[in-house]
């Protein structure tokens, strides 16, 4: 259990207190009665439990990404505006790991890198926050067949190409990224 939800819980229960003057058995745990002053401290207590378990989970949601694992693919409805981050050179694996984590926290690939480095090929994109009331779907590392037939079907169901990008990987095949959008 996270230390912001345990704050939250403690800031409930002393909010009970507050409210009904304690005098409370749950199973094991006794709550004696209070008296005025009592009920006073607790719903000032109560409240600082709550602004702290606010504040620790709005600020985990603020950290900084790392960059961490490749095709990626998801319909994600709009989340959380913040500006824009860019991840460093990612292997594949790494890459889709990037990828799960950034949507999680509200941004998509707004354009997608390939390259082949030292026998291996990697990933670089440029992440956005995802816009309100709009989806998305993105796919690396696609071969040009691949890439076509995903493109038909996408844009047969209103999606629009946002980014497109081609590589050549290292067995020298041409590989393609791609983001498509589209309004909710």
């Amino acid at each position: 259990m996270s230390i912001d939800t345990m704050a939250f819980i403690l800031g409930g229960l002393l909010v009970a207190v507050a409210l009904l003057g304690g005098g409370l058995e749950v199973r094991e745990l006794k709550i004696p009665s209070v008296g005025r002053i009592g009920r006073l401290l607790c719903f000032i207590v109560d409240t600082v439990f709550i602004g702290l378990a606010v504040f620790l989970d709005f600020h985990e949601k603020e950290k900084p990404l790392s960059a961490s694992k490749a095709s990626s693919t998801t319909a994600q409805p709009a989340k959380v505006e913040r500006s824009e981050q860019k991840a460093e050179w990612l292997t594949a694996a790494q890459y889709q790991q990037a990828f799960n984590k950034r949507v999680r926290d509200g941004f998509y690939p707004s354009k997608i890198q390939g390259r082949c480095e030292s026998g291996s090929e990697q990933f670089h994109a440029a992440w956005k926050p995802i816009p309100l009331g709009t989806g998305f779907i993105s796919h690396h590392g696609l071969p040009k067949e691949s890439y076509e037939r995903r493109n038909q079907a996408y844009v047969s169901k209103g999606y629009t190409l946002e980014a497109l990008d081609k590589f050549k990987d290292c067995s020298n095949i041409d590989r393609y990224q791609a983001t498509w959008a589209k309004k909710e």
